[in-house]
């Protein structure tokens, strides 16, 4: 019933792609930004459970040029934030009834990802004590959208995007 996350988001106006960095205490609505990023920006994105605070901290940079967010944000009103799985994600748009056609993106990297569970263990990906999972992208036809790499050093991988059929 919940979702605490941030990220960039990178849709197409015809072929023109514009992008924006957002977060997002679901279910309430995306916030925008007002960060300007481009192509290539290096970002670097965390959600962070503060057991002490009881409080969600979501933080974006774009070390590229140094513009970033944070905000210290409660579970909505209303909700109950269980905080059971974390995600790495690149995600393909949706209609709402539909995965759409992902923009070929080529590749994007994905590294020093860390998790910390509720008793305070802080590890990579590939620890005894997640379920990790590598996921492809798939659209209700089946057709492959794009396709992770494996796991390398625990913390890092990259995603490839795959030519429709």
């Amino acid at each position: 019933g919940t979702v605490e996350q941030d990220g960039i988001l990178a849709p197409c106006q015809g072929s023109t792609p514009s992008y924006s960095a957002w977060y997002e205490m679901f279910p309430l609505p995306t916030v925008y930004s007002t960060m300007t990023v481009r192509a290539g920006d290096s970002i670097v994105a965390s959600s962070y459970y503060d057991a002490g605070t009881a409080q969600f901290t979501l933080s974006l940079t774009d070390t590229t040029d140094g513009q970033h967010f944070t905000h210290t944000l409660s579970c909505p009103s209303g909700s109950q934030c269980q905080r059971l799985s974390a995600e790495v994600i690149s995600e393909a748009p949706s209609s709402g009834t539909a995965i759409l056609p992902l923009t070929n993106f080529r590749a994007e990297s994905f590294g020093d990802i860390t998790v910390t569970d509720s008793r305070g263990q802080r590890a990579g990906l590939r620890a005894s004590w997640w379920g990790t999972y590598a996921v492809a992208t798939e659209n209700s036809g089946g057709t492959v959208l794009d396709q992770p790499t494996q796991i390398y050093r625990g913390k890092d991988f990259d995603c490839y995007w795959m030519a429709q059929s």
